[in-house]
């Protein structure tokens, strides 16, 4: 395996340590032109682990954290309108018995709270802060190296160094 290879593994395994892609490119062997150039944003849309992010993607199309939270905030404050209709009717008594009487048609609206509509933004409210302890597949991000742990990627790079001095 070539030298760059083993570079790349090196780059990725800090990238997975959570370094930024100009500090992981340096600590794997990288010069400081080409770490600076692995951190622009050109490099970081064409590589999987670089690229846009969703919150940068959303700003893009104006949902922006003041949109979110406005939002958030009429959500806490819904209505909803409720509709009835039905009919008047009137009784009336003739010949000593009650005959009901259709005086019409009536609608009527009102404005009332939509309690599951505010319970579902204050759910929602609550987690946007970080009030509630995390579910537990939200603590881990998932990138695909879950099962490598450290030692594993130390004795592969280790395993391409020594099939590089061997070739050479």
């Amino acid at each position: 395996m070539a030298k760059e290879n083993i570079r790349f593994l090196k780059y990725q395994k800090f990238l997975l340590q959570g370094k930024s892609h100009y500090q992981a490119a340096i600590k794997a062997g990288y010069s400081k032109s080409y770490a600076r150039k692995v951190s622009s944003e050109e490099t970081k849309q064409r590589c999987p682990k670089k690229s846009l992010k969703m919150s940068e993607a959303l700003e893009k199309q104006g949902i922006t954290p003041d949109y979110l939270a406005a939002k958030l905030k009429q959500g806490l404050n819904a209505n909803e309108t409720k509709y009835a209709t039905g009919y008047i009717e009137k009784i009336k008594k003739v010949n000593g018995k009650d005959l009901k009487m259709h005086e019409g048609i009536f609608s009527d609206k009102r404005e009332v709270t939509a309690w599951n509509a505010r319970k579902d933004y204050e759910d929602m409210a609550h987690r946007i802060r970080g009030d509630y302890l995390q579910d537990k597949h939200e603590l881990i991000e998932k990138t695909g190296f879950e099962d490598v742990t450290d030692e594993a990627l130390d004795k592969e790079i280790e395993n391409l160094k020594r099939k590089l001095k061997r070739r050479t």
